[in-house]
């Protein structure tokens, strides 16, 4: 695996001589890298508090796993195509759950103008944030455990309706 000579990845991929590993690996760092610095904003001093930052590791957390864990549903190193399989299913699940996050905070706006009539305004924010350190890793999960079900799906060579 090659992460600064491009001369040599370059004499790998025009010989077909990267592995599964290999290419699970560039991927992996890929996503990673764009976690990190979506993330890495809540680290630099700001209005970030704690609850913030824990919630971004836990998100690079739940990215980490999920990917691993759906290359090795693949079948590791000895599965079949999992960069083609796993950006084609990351693109359509992403699509996919970018409308149902649109839903789900419409309906969690709702929510919040109706706990508004009950519950006094200075205590709102806290409402809000307690909803939302909650929801947003379980958004997370239940993404990767869609996209480890579909990667298992193709593996399998089955289609479920």
């Amino acid at each position: 695996m090659y992460l600064w000579s491009i001369k040599n990845l370059k004499n790998d991929l025009i010989s077909n001589l990267l592995t599964e590993n290999y290419k699970f690996f560039y991927f992996f760092i890929f996503v990673l890298l764009f976690t990190l610095f979506s993330e890495i904003g809540v680290f630099i001093p700001s209005e970030s508090n704690i609850i913030d930052k824990v919630q971004s590791i836990v998100s690079v957390c739940i990215v980490i796993i999920g990917l691993v864990i759906a290359y090795r549903v693949n079948g590791g190193n000895a599965g079949k195509d999992f960069l083609t399989r796993a950006i084609s299913i990351y693109v359509v699940l992403s699509i996919r759950f970018i409308a149902f996050t649109l839903i789900a905070i419409a309906s969690y706006s709702l929510f919040l103008w109706a706990m508004s009539l009950v519950i006094p305004n200075q205590y709102m924010g806290d409402v809000a944030n307690g909803i939302t350190v909650v929801f947003m890793p379980l958004f997370e999960i239940l993404f990767y455990w869609r996209f480890i079900i579909h990667i298992r799906d193709v593996r399998k060579g089955g289609l479920k309706t």
